[in-house]
């Protein structure tokens, strides 16, 4: 909401789209006093962001004097002027791309982390799954609490132009302009220009197409040290949980096995699901003890060959092989050496 002051006196509440009315027709010139709660003071309309869409439409001043809106009363219009504890530093710019793209990473983060703990890590699922799931999850957020947990962390907040947390049809129609006009339906290449292009729009006009068709702000404080480290904490945190998660329901997954097998290497946990053991049971079926004395091991090396230069002659220093002798078998039908046979008598002949 926002106060102006005409004729020396300060009106208002009123919603941006009705003070860049008055702008627009020429009901306010262009150096008209406005105040929201995010500036240290009432400054000139020409030097403020969020009316950089109506410039040049009408900033003169009105040939008649308008009738005056009703003034506020002062306990209401005193309790409007209160901001945070920092308001002796400068106001917190409109324009935050890089805060609303670590917020925006850190949603599409705990997304894709839910939907790997429920599906397992095939990228196939995952990556369509996140995408088409954010569309409701992220709506769904904003029409309830008016940020997500990713732009909590960072103190930033999407409201409607006249206040108050937008509605579901209009997160939900934000969410898909934003898919298509700034990462362009996630096409190589094509997502590369329009996320540059909705950078540059952001930076010099203070909105991007998708708040701007909308018709929603994006409010944003200031992020400080102990923000910061609370987002990290927190990106950490849902990291180990959802790797956690995903070996205890998925062990046969390839990602859960890796993990496994990298604690097991660095003596954490147990091997990779899937790891043959070898057991030895006896006929009884008991099982048989390792051994526990130390095998010793035969390490088998090279053999060694002898060879003799081929011009030099073999002498008393050469090395003769022989081959060892043999004894023939001994036949069956040979009596042994210790018998003796007698010779037969021969008979005279006559």
């Amino acid at each position: 909401m926002w106060l102006y002051t005409r004729d020396g006196a300060e009106l208002g509440p009123v919603s941006h789209a009705a003070l860049c009315e008055l702008f627009a027709g020429a009901a306010l010139p262009l150096d008209t006093l406005v105040w929201h709660e995010g500036l240290t003071g009432s400054v000139p309309a020409s030097q403020v962001e969020d009316f950089r869409c109506i410039w040049g439409k009408g900033f003169v001043k009105p040939s008649g004097t308008p009738p005056p809106l009703p003034a506020l009363p002062p306990a209401l219009n005193e309790s409007l002027r209160e901001i945070d504890r920092d308001n002796d530093r400068p106001p917190v710019p409109p324009a935050r791309p890089w805060v609303r793209w670590w917020a925006r990473g850190f949603d599409g983060g705990l997304v894709a982390s839910a939907i790997t703990v429920l599906f397992g890590s095939n990228p196939l699922i995952v990556l369509p799954a996140t995408y088409l799931a954010a569309r409701i999850v992220y709506p769904l957020q904003l029409s309830l609490f008016g940020t997500t947990l990713g732009k909590w962390l960072l103190g930033t907040r999407v409201e409607r132009e006249e206040g108050g947390r937008p509605t579901f049809g209009q997160a939900f129609r934000r969410e898909w302009l934003c898919l298509l006009k700034g990462e362009a339906l996630c096409v190589p290449i094509i997502n590369l220009y329009t996320a540059v292009a909705a950078f540059s729009g952001l930076v010099h006009l203070g909105t991007t197409a998708w708040d701007e068709a909308t018709h929603l702000v994006v409010r944003h404080r200031r992020v400080g040290f102990f923000r910061w480290v609370g987002y990290f904490a927190a990106w950490s945190a849902i990291g180990i949980a959802s790797n956690a998660s995903l070996m205890v329901l998925h062990p046969h997954d390839p990602q859960s096995q890796q993990m496994r097998a990298g604690l097991a290497a660095i003596g954490v946990g147990s091997p990779s699901v899937g790891t043959p053991t070898l057991s030895i049971t006896q006929s009884d079926g008991t099982p048989v003890q390792p051994a526990t004395q130390p095998v010793a091991v035969v390490r088998k090396g090279r053999p060694r060959v002898l060879t003799l230069p081929s011009n030099q002659t073999a002498g008393k220093n050469a090395i003769q092989i022989t081959a060892p002798s043999t004894r023939p078998a001994r036949r069956l039908d040979r009596p042994p050496p210790s018998v003796t046979f007698k010779a037969e008598p021969v008979a005279e002949s006559n």
